[in-house]
């Protein structure tokens, strides 16, 4: 089903199932939903704003230039789901599965990727900024270009593949994430080469 330039505002979407559909330029505002499934869709140039999808379904979906903005993502599966050129902004994706999620050029603000899982996979050209990745799994996710700009990241357990220029400023190792323990960029990337 082609959902193109479809509008949802302040829709009820629990268990509704989007597969295989193309729903490049739609527009999510106020919705909500548990166990929402967008399935292997296309979400190219879609915006979802103040959305509420807990324990959604993402697989093997993809967001090619899409904005994603005050949306409560978390306990999501997003295995194998790409953001491409996506801008997320105070996004929570806590306890999220983003097992081998393709990152390219995506920015993300201000977002909540406590527990997460973010093992294998790409980050290339990605920016974290004043992100929480406390207790989020990274293990073998490839890293190259990526930036990561006042992040905490205490408990963050597994060790990324460092495949070229990775920046952190500022990073915080406290374990309530409020900036008191404030540790070079030296110091992290030996956590992650060790």
């Amino acid at each position: 089903m082609n959902l193109e330039f479809a509008r949802f505002i302040a829709c009820e979407l629990s268990d509704v199932v989007f597969e295989l559909g193309g729903l490049s330029n739609a527009e999510f505002i106020d919705c909500a939903g548990i166990g929402t499934r967008l399935l292997r869709d296309e979400l190219h140039n879609a915006s979802l704003r103040r959305c509420r999808f807990k324990r959604a379904d993402f697989r093997r979906s993809s967001f090619w230039q899409a904005v994603l903005e005050d949306c409560d993502l978390s306990q999501s599966a997003a295995a194998e789901t790409a953001f491409i050129r996506t801008r997320a902004e105070r996004v929570s994706f806590r306890a999220a599965g983003l097992l081998d999620t393709q990152l390219e050029g995506a920015i993300f603000k201000n977002c909540d990727f406590r527990q997460a899982d973010l093992r294998e996979g790409d980050a290339f050209d990605t920016l974290f900024e004043d992100s929480d990745l406390r207790d989020a799994q990274l293990n073998s996710r490839s890293l190259r270009g990526s930036t990561f700009v006042r992040c905490k990241f205490h408990g963050m357990t597994g060790k990324p593949k460092i495949e070229g220029e990775v920046t952190l400023i500022e990073p915080d190792l406290s374990p309530e994430g409020d900036g008191t323990q404030i540790v070079s960029a030296e110091e992290i990337l030996r956590l992650w080469r060790a």
